[in-house]
């Protein structure tokens, strides 16, 4: 299993914790600290041998993802990010899922939002009452776009013979999901085997960041697609290419960047014409006063406990 650290001290030994208590222990773990500048090496190296240890000058969590996942050699891969928890049955749950459902590319649960500081406490009836399903690519592509949430790589077993058939990297997230897309059907549990933190200072609380990167990968999947996907296939990814050219435009008006979002807008258009982009550029030339409320760039968390499914 995967952990990509960085400048994690305050949180990376409870996240080591819940991976080493694990009904089904993973048979290596291995974390890369991505240029650290705090004492996050000195408590990996504390669980020594357990965890093996990686480390890297500083380029960013998406480089390091992909480079834990070229990394990993084994036939199921598992990743956390460093400020995330599992419930002690994670694994087995995910080892069960595989059993079931042989022919899926990845295994994904259910998990729980969590505040920045808060301890978390795995429900007991975490596992009950919880649906298992298996999804084909279309489906599950349908489902991201509409709320992309419900899915994240801390909560997810991938296999390992389908991750090296894919050539490149594969993160940002969105990147991944629509690749293996195009390998088969994904596995759901509905069981809350994960605890996510909330943490407002986070990179992906960055929103105009979060869409440029998305924005950046729907147009290489697009052109992907393009050459390999089905036809309905590619009509959900230019689908989602042009709400990722809403979205990113819309959040550099939010930082006033009125330029670069008309860019952006003209951009969606000519690649795939849609009435909603057209009426975001029209607006942009509006009176401040006449304009909506853009969205702000950070990301504001509620920072309540709540359940995603």
């Amino acid at each position: 299993m995967l952990i990509p650290a960085f400048n994690a001290e305050s949180v990376i030994k409870e996240t080591l914790a819940s991976v080493l208590n694990q009904t089904m222990p993973p048979d290596e773990i291995i974390v890369l600290d991505d240029g650290s500048s705090d004492n996050t090496v000195g408590i990996v190296e504390t669980f020594a041998p357990r965890v093996k240890l990686v480390r890297q000058a500083n380029k960013g969590h998406i480089e390091a993802r992909n480079i834990l996942f070229r990394l990993a050699k084994g036939d199921l891969i598992a990743c956390l990010d460093h400020d995330d928890l599992w419930h002690p049955k994670y694994l087995e749950v995910q080892y069960q899922m595989s059993q079931r459902y042989p022919n899926a590319v990845i295994y994904y649960t259910a998990f729980e939002n969590i505040k920045e500081n808060q301890r978390w406490a795995p429900k007991e009836d975490a596992l009950l009452s919880s649906h298992h399903a298996l999804i084909k690519p279309k489906e599950f592509l349908l489902k991201y776009n509409k709320a992309c949430g419900f899915i994240l790589p801390s909560f997810c077993v991938f296999r390992g013979e389908v991750l090296r058939q894919l050539s490149g990297n594969l993160f940002p997230d969105v990147y991944l999901w629509y690749r293996l897309a195009l390998v088969g059907p994904f596995a759901e549990s509905g069981a809350r085997l994960g605890g996510y933190r909330l943490v407002q200072t986070s990179l992906s609380s960055d929103r105009l960041w979060a869409y440029k990167k998305r924005l950046e990968a729907m147009q290489q999947i697009v052109e992907l697609y393009t050459k390999v996907a089905p036809t309905c296939m590619l009509k959900v990814a230019r689908d989602f290419l042009a709400a990722s050219y809403r979205l990113y435009g819309k959040h550099l008006m939010g930082v006033g960047d009125v330029t670069e979002a008309r860019r952006v807008f003209k951009a969606g258009l000519r690649r795939s014409f849609r009435m909603k982009t057209l009426i975001l550029l029209v607006t942009t030339f509006l009176p401040t006063s006449l304009q909506p409320k853009w969205p702000q760039r950070q990301r504001v968390y509620p920072f309540k406990s709540t359940k995603t499914s």
